[in-house]
Formats: C-alpha cells, structure tokens, sequence
C-alpha cells in the first residue's frame, strides 16, 4: 500500500511536467526503484530467517551434463531430505555448444516426461543466488559432507559435476529403453537392429567441434589414439569386431580412420542424426558392447548403461 500512495502522489506531481516524456521517464525510473526495493525486502526476510525451502541446481550444456545435474538433484533429496528445484535458464539465454554453432536443447522432460522436476522461478533464483555455492570448490567430495560445510540452508549450488553422488545410479532414475527405444525413427531402428545382432559391437565416439577449442583439449586426439584403442579391445577379445563410428565430424572419421580399419573390420559410420539428435547417438552407444571414448562424458556415460556383462570401455587415459 505505501508503494501505491506514492505513486498517487508522484502522479499528482509530474502532471505540471510539460513534456509528456519527461513524465513517462520519471514514472518508469520511480517504478525501478520500487521493484529493486522490494525484491531486496524479500532478500532481507530470507536473510533474517534461515529457515529450509529449497536448494537451487543449474542444468546446462547438451544431454549428458542434464543426466549429472538430475542425478545430483535426486541424491540431494535422497540423502539430505532437502527440496530441490532446477535453474534452466541458461538454455533460453545461451544454449549453444562452446563454438556458438550448435544448439543445446533442453531434452530431459521431452524424453523422460515422467520425471519429478520443478523448474525454478527468476525470483527463486534471485534469491539462492544470494547464498552461492561454488562446488568447484569441493572436488571428490560426497554431498552430505558437502552440506556439512554449509550454513547457509538455503542456496544456489554450482558446477555441481565433481561431487560423489550417494547410492544413486543413472540406471535406477533413466530407463532408456523405456523412453528413448519407443522414439527411434526407421533409420535408427535398423542400426539399432544391427547392434544388437551384433557379436562384438564396439562404438567408437569421435568428439571435436568444441573440444578442438584451446581451452577445451586435455588431450591430442588424432586417428591413432582411436585405431590404439581398436587394437586393445581387439586384443582382449579376439573375435571378429564390428566398429561403429559415432562423431560430430563425419568427415574427418570418414578421411582419417575409415582408411585405416575398412580392410581390417567391419564398419558403419552413424552419420543420420543431427545435433538435435544426439540422444539417439547416445543410446545406439550404450547397446553396443564395447565403447571407445573419445573427450567428455557422453561415451563414458552410455557406457554406464551398457548391460553387456563383459563390457569394456576404453579412455585417452587408458592409452599411452
């Protein structure tokens, strides 16, 4: 009430005003004010009373990075019994790869549609934001020791991707042949088909766009950490291999290392789903016995949801 009193009396006074914008200027600039006003009274409640509601999580990035953030919600709620809302903002703000070239979609309720999610509220995120935490910080450090740290009862925690989970696995919160198997188009189908009739399939993910970038690269891989790793898998098994190349540069797959096996191995490159795809790559990866992964999470990932018993994977670790 004491907000709209003033602006009755800051109309009563910039009536006399004669230019018209002048007015609107002075109205506007008053109307800031108020609502900068307000939002840091609500601030000064939260601030005055400590009392749990909610933890805030930032999901960004492609498929796999929105795979972790759940995940680390889910074992919040678990294991610190605690509400958790999720911060989707930087897709509508961003949402593109570390080139600026590729789209990054929000695709966790459009595949799992089922799930528990609450998306939080610009003014929610205000005010977690007041209390930011920064898990980068934390490194290999389980949440409930985390939390242990923690005053603040209410707060916005970031990069979230280093701390150990509890208990929780994807395969228990994602069911992807529940929810991805039904999706496959017909192409997708019958390379699906071909996997699984497949003795000894083995993915190979070739990842470079954005992790050609200086500030991305750990590691130089070129064609020959991917034949080396071809080789140790086929070392170990010793039976025919059939190699599925998965990357989001075909062409340099189909210059480099094609030439290199295709008298060697049975081969298929992947090349019918785009970026907006990717998830389908993903599970074609994860129904393959073996995987080859190249830099980041996303072949890693699958490889968690492979329920091959003897299931290998190799990493540029894991090559020397």
């Amino acid at each position: 009430m004491p907000n709209e009193r003033l602006k009755k009396y800051l109309n009563d006074i910039v009536w006399w005003i004669p230019s018209r914008k002048l007015r609107d200027f002075i109205r506007e600039l008053v109307d800031t004010i108020l609502e900068i006003k307000e939002q840091n009274n609500i601030l000064l409640n939260i601030n005055s009373n400590l009392k749990v509601k909610y933890i805030v999580i930032p999901i960004c990035n492609g498929f796999v990075d929105q795979l972790y953030c759940y995940t680390l919600g889910c074992s919040i709620e678990a294991f610190y019994d605690k509400k958790v809302i999720y911060d989707i903002s930087w897709y509508n703000m961003y949402g593109k790869d570390g080139t600026g070239k590729y789209n990054r979609n929000f695709e966790l309720l459009n595949i799992f549609n089922d799930l528990s999610f609450k998306i939080a509220t610009d003014n929610e995120i205000l005010i977690a934001k007041q209390f930011l935490v920064d898990a980068s910080n934390y490194k290999n450090v389980n949440i409930i020791n985390l939390f242990r740290n923690i005053q603040n009862e209410i707060f916005y925690l970031d990069n979230g991707f280093g701390l150990k989970m509890m208990g929780l696995s994807f395969n228990e919160i994602f069911d992807l042949d529940k929810y991805i198997l039904p999706k496959l188009d017909n192409d997708n189908k019958k390379i699906y088909e071909d996997i699984k009739n497949c003795k000894h399939s083995v993915a190979c993910h070739v990842r470079r766009n954005d992790y050609l970038l200086v500030n991305h690269r750990l590691y130089n891989l070129d064609e020959n950490y991917f034949i080396k790793a071809i080789e140790k898998i086929n070392k170990q098994i010793r039976q025919k291999l059939k190699i599925y190349f998965f990357s989001d540069d075909m062409d340099w797959v189909k210059e480099k290392l094609i030439p290199l096996v295709k008298d060697k191995y049975d081969y298929l490159a992947v090349d019918i789903n785009d970026n907006d795809k990717g998830y389908f790559d993903f599970y074609l990866i994860s129904n393959c016995k073996y995987q080859i992964a190249s830099e980041g999470r996303f072949c890693e990932t699958a490889h968690i949801f492979n329920k091959y018993q003897n299931k290998i994977l190799i990493t540029p670790n894991d090559i020397k």
